[in-house]
């Protein structure tokens, strides 16, 4: 019989397990032309720094919600980050955005992912919200194609150039 997994609120004594999950992660979700030339350890340490920096006084709004997937035995193997109410600036109408998610790799490609990500939508949906956001980085092939696999579309592409080094 195939395990099982649930959804649950976050508590501060997850933010350990969030913290660990994201650093092993940073390799995949660094932008490329910003890391180029930096050592493993420089990557990992530029990408705490920047998610720092970005989640600072984040844990004191209401719009955040922090959630963990685990095992039946209560392990915690992923976790996700949505905003609500964040404001589509298109349509003013509020939006959830999904500022970040994340699951341990034995668990990759099990649908926790997913689970984790439905769950979202429909705390979005219940406080009547019609539209979902994220963003992810483009040269994460994996990243890009489970969304794709869940129904997300692209909008928006960001380009990026360094103005630095032999391409400039």
């Amino acid at each position: 019989m195939p395990e099982q997994y649930r959804v649950r609120a976050a508590t501060d004594e997850d933010g350990e397990f969030i913290r660990g999950l994201r650093r092993r992660n940073y390799m995949q979700n660094a932008p490329i032309l910003r890391i180029a030339g930096l050592t493993a350890d420089e990557v990992v340490e530029s990408m705490e720094e920047w998610t720092d920096r970005s989640l600072e006084g984040m844990d004191e709004l209401d719009s955040i919600r922090v959630t963990i997937a685990e095992t039946e035995a209560g392990e915690a193997i992923g976790y996700l980050m949505l905003l609500w109410p964040a404001m589509d600036d298109f349509s003013q109408l509020p939006q959830g955005y999904i500022y970040d998610i994340g699951v341990t790799r034995q668990h990759w490609g099990m649908s926790v992912g997913a689970m984790l990500v439905k769950d979202a939508e429909d705390h979005v949906r219940e406080q009547g919200g019609a539209f979902i956001q994220l963003n992810v980085n483009a040269q994460n092939g994996r990243a890009v194609e489970f969304y794709r696999k869940n129904g997300y579309l692209e909008e928006w592409k960001v380009l990026g150039k360094c103005l630095f080094g032999p391409e400039s």
